[in-house]
């Protein structure tokens, strides 16, 4: 019995020596957030345009900080660059390209993959996307909109100085953001924060939407969600 006994203690003390025996403490995991956009087109504002068709869209996220960005969605056209049998319209979305350009530059690559997140627009009028993030952090969201031909009595095919608008532009791309901070679930409703150029790309958001008329009636509705 003696040495039952001993041999039995040496293993215990063994087992509680071992690391790979011993029992760890639970860690709790960390579960992704689910973030939502939901877009609704006014089919009647993009036929009513010259040349009738739906519009180029981007959705993205950059932090508080500058330093990330995430796309969510583009349209098919401008994410693929791909005008075939169309004009080719290098400023249908200018400022989301702009912001591409600056985090590529920064941090030489883009979070996502561009092929990833472009599709071509729904056939019922609706942009349904969402992407998971980690949750305890703040970014703010972007919506870029154009639709080509929109022409109204600012932003006419040709300027009052003669220059062609090339591209078929009408009226410049349109950009509504918002905050959400996903440690509390609130998300700000969407602002229109200003408009882009028409005849040029620019990296700059004019403020003055004095000469924006049917542009900014592109969405019926757009809701962000935190679920």
């Amino acid at each position: 019995m003696r040495i039952s006994l001993t041999f039995l203690i040496m293993n215990l003390i063994l087992w509680a020596c071992n690391p790979a025996k011993q029992i760890t403490e639970k860690v709790e995991t960390v579960r992704p957030t689910k973030l939502s956009f939901q877009l609704v087109i006014n089919r009647e504002n993009y036929l009513n345009s010259v040349y009738g068709e739906s519009p180029q869209i981007a959705i993205w996220l950059e932090d508080s900080s500058c330093t990330e960005i995430k796309n969510i969605y583009v349209t098919h056209r401008s994410g693929k660059n791909d005008w075939h049998g169309k004009i080719n319209c290098e400023v249908a979305l200018p400022f989301w390209k702009s912001r591409l350009d600056f985090y590529s530059k920064k941090t030489e690559k883009t979070q996502n993959d561009i092929d990833g997140i472009t599709k071509a627009t729904s056939k019922n009028d609706m942009v349904n996307v969402s992407i998971y993030l980690e949750p305890y952090k703040v970014w703010r969201y972007f919506i870029e909109v154009n639709v080509a031909g929109d022409y109204n009595e600012y932003y006419q095919p040709y300027t009052k100085d003669g220059i062609p608008d090339t591209e078929g532009n009408g009226q410049p791309s349109i950009i509504y953001s918002g905050t959400v901070n996903l440690k509390n679930g609130i998300v700000d409703n969407p602002e229109i924060i200003g408009r882009t150029m028409q005849l040029r790309k620019t990296d700059k958001i004019v403020k003055d939407l004095s000469t924006i008329t049917s542009a900014k009636e592109i969405f019926s509705s757009i809701k962000v969600k935190v679920l």
